[in-house]
């Protein structure tokens, strides 16, 4: 599949997209992981293949070159460098809506996964013309404890190129313990990255740091679900069913499933539509 860029004045951004132009649009942002989901183009259109039967689906990247600080936030980490990636979660929502903007997607159907969910929220806050409804995938609207101890541990073992420790680390906390065995191997292999991609890792799990929308999200106006695993050891769907509360909207409890249902539920995808399909 092709891999297409947009190019702006201080960035460049990569995104696939795929189905039907004629028919209405979904775009995905994904969640934080070590390597670009952009070489992953043509297995996520295979799994999304019910999604561009009647939408042309957008999935966009993190931007191509990241900015750099001075200076570590309080997110720990062991690092020696003086000079570092910095990418602050706003800084992601506001590139991927000039993206959108540049791209003419306005009134598009908002899936945000993770961190990807993140940086939707912020982009249905600042941007409202650009979404039609909103869908935000085991996410938070705040960085609670749990979560804060998960990330410090995978930028400290990043920052040390620690690939087995980050693996596990990783694998345990977002999939399900038979996921997680099951394909093993290819979680170690996703954590085995250049210098680069360890840098940009760490700096996207930094940029979560202080990350807290909760006064804000009475802003959201447009139609909202939220879906949680019920075993989500990052975002347990009690804080799902707060920001859910908050958003006056429901939220689908994926049972049996943690972190990252929108891989391992065969119900993903049909709920999606369910609620693109609703008025």
């Amino acid at each position: 599949m092709k891999i297409e860029t947009v190019k702006l004045r201080d960035f460049e951004m990569d995104f696939f997209k795929f189905g039907n132009p004629e028919n209405p649009k979904i775009v995905v942002i994904p969640g934080v992981s070590l390597k670009s989901v952009m070489p992953s183009a043509d297995f996520i259109k295979a799994a999304f293949k019910k999604l561009s039967d009647n939408y042309e689906v957008y999935v966009i990247d993190r931007r191509k070159n990241f900015p750099t600080a001075n200076s570590l936030n309080s997110f720990n980490s062991d690092s020696a460098d003086s000079s570092y990636l910095s990418y602050t979660v706003h800084e992601m929502a506001k590139d991927t809506a000039e993206v959108l903007k540049k791209l003419n997607l306005k009134n598009v159907n908002l899936v945000g996964v993770s961190q990807g969910g993140m940086i939707s929220q912020y982009i249905a806050i600042e941007n409202p013309q650009l979404v039609n409804k909103l869908v935000l995938v085991s996410t938070a609207c705040s960085i609670e404890p749990d979560a804060k101890k998960i990330f410090n541990d995978w930028i400290n073992l990043s920052d040390k190129k620690s690939v087995n420790e980050l693996a596990e680390s990783f694998g345990k906390a977002v999939y399900t313990p038979d996921f997680y065995n099951k394909y093993k191997d290819v979680i170690l292999s996703a954590c085995n990255g250049t210098d680069e991609e360890f840098k940009k890792f760490s700096a996207s799990v930094r940029g979560m740091d202080g990350f807290d929308l909760q006064p804000e999200l009475s802003k959201i106006k447009c139609p909202a679900i939220v879906f949680a695993g019920q075993d989500d050891k990052i975002f347990s769907h009690e804080s799902s069913r707060k920001m859910a509360n908050k958003l006056s909207c429901k939220l689908q409890v994926f049972k049996n499933y943690g972190h990252a249902l929108y891989d391992e539920s065969p119900e993903y995808i049909d709920r999606l539509l369910e609620f693109f399909a609703t008025n």
